[in-house]
């Protein structure tokens, strides 16, 4: 679509400025991880060439059980294996991104909630990740990993329907959130889940979310 002004659509969109107001992603997030080092980062065409170059999704952690949705606020643990943090944390130190003369972006880290399933396509939860103890979500903006609508879970819960039953994924990049606990010290073992639902979703639509995921995404 290359004109959304041409006849039969004569659609203009009220804002299509730039949210960022020009600045680089990539630069805001190396200078945020060198900072507290003092170490001059430059992004540098090479580093911006590495985006893209991504290795294979690797799993870092996942919950034990299926959450149910419902009736209010609903946490899950989701432990992460030791080994693979570690790539993570390695991959966060300013020094790692310049090792060897092959300059690249950190890690980034991806939400992974699987086979969600319910009997409500209006139901929206949003979902924080290591909220503070019995804190209020909305007091915590910098915790709000995203939100997820349920359209379309009634169909997709349907065993007699195309996906068989299997419902929905949603994917939430909490690359930031990941690059906060780090640059606080906080150990990445484990990492604390809190469905928040927008709107009610009783216990009778039966929202669950099959696995809660941590993958990592290497560069």
């Amino acid at each position: 679509m290359l004109d959304t002004t041409a006849p039969n659509l004569d659609y203009v969109y009220e804002d299509v400025a730039d949210p960022l107001g020009g600045a680089n992603p990539l630069a805001v997030r190396m200078a945020r991880l060198a900072a507290p080092h003092r170490i001059a980062v430059p992004v540098t065409a090479a580093v911006e060439a590495s985006v893209g170059q991504k290795e294979q999704a690797e799993l870092i952690g996942a919950n034990d059980a299926e959450v149910q949705v419902g009736g209010g606020h609903v946490e899950t643990q989701v432990r992460l294996d030791r080994r693979v943090a570690d790539k993570v944390r390695r991959s966060l130190q300013p020094q790692s991104a310049f090792a060897a003369g092959a300059p690249k972006e950190p890690d980034r880290v991806f939400l992974n909630l699987e086979n969600i399933k319910g009997a409500n396509d209006a139901a929206v939860f949003q979902v924080y990740v290591n909220l503070p103890p019995n804190a209020d979500p909305a007091a915590h903006p910098e915790c709000l990993a995203g939100a997820v609508s349920l359209f379309g879970a009634k169909k997709a819960s349907r065993e007699d329907a195309p996906h068989g039953g299997s419902g929905l994924t949603s994917v939430l990049d909490i690359t930031d959130i990941v690059d906060a606990l780090h640059l606080n010290n906080q150990a990445l073992d484990h990492l604390n889940v809190r469905f928040v639902p927008r709107n009610r979703i009783a216990l009778e639509d039966k929202v669950s979310v099959g696995r809660v995921s941590v993958y990592r995404q290497g560069q």
